[in-house]
């Protein structure tokens, strides 16, 4: 394994395992129960088209996803760990465009330092009618981040290792822009950080993806 991350070649491999995707399967684990039906079902009015991306880097030959806090706004994802990511423009040609500009806005990493590996499976998020698309890509070099003071609290990152790691797939108790406490939550809890909710359907996906590559190897 660490032959093929410091090579490169683990990418070819993430994008062989990009072309059969656990989907629906991998999200089901990590949506609480009483939100089941409501993420599933298709929207009442038409969803407004989003994208976020799930960007890979390496580091002392581990390879690692890049999070980051949102400030505390009050709005239904305040405060939460995300992927960079936001709406689709009119002016973005594709959604994978949307996804790279968001990620050069938040936090700093130019387009033309991304390499996209492919997609990820689409999630429908009730509390906002957003359609998310997942990306997927990797940068060479991730430590210049320049984050946007308005969306981003911090940016950090996470190995696939620790992601993978039974301990750190677990539930809680947590606490919600309203005030609210969600009991028993599916998450993951890994650098002292609660990751839940749409970022936790994603994660969960590329920690399938992930296990299957292990598996190969």
């Amino acid at each position: 394994m660490k032959s093929l991350i410091e090579s490169g070649a683990i990418y070819e491999l993430i994008k062989k395992e990009l072309q059969n995707l656990p989907g629906d399967a991998a999200h089901l684990e990590m949506i609480p129960y009483r939100t089941k039906e409501s993420l599933l079902k298709q929207p009442n009015q038409p969803a407004k088209q989003s994208a976020v991306l799930c960007l890979l880097t390496t580091t002392d030959s581990h390879l690692n996803i890049t999070l980051m806090e949102r400030t505390k706004d009050g709005s239904p994802h305040s405060g939460q760990i995300s992927f960079p990511g936001g709406k689709m423009e009119q002016t973005d040609p594709h959604l994978s465009h949307t996804a790279l500009r968001e990620t050069y806005e938040e936090i700093g990493i130019k387009p033309t330092k991304i390499e996209l590996l492919g997609r990820l499976t689409s999630l429908y998020i009730p509390v906002s009618n957003f359609e998310v698309t997942p990306f997927i890509g990797f940068t060479h070099k991730a430590d210049d981040f320049v984050l946007s003071k308005r969306e981003v609290k911090s940016v950090f990152n996470i190995s696939l290792d620790d992601l993978v790691h039974p301990a750190n797939k677990t539930k809680r108790d947590i606490p919600n822009h309203l005030g609210q406490t969600l009991k028993n939550i599916p998450c993951f809890y890994i650098n002292n950080k609660i990751i839940w909710g749409a970022t936790a359907l994603v994660l969960n996906e590329v920690r399938t993806i992930w296990s299957t590559i292990q598996s190969k190897i």
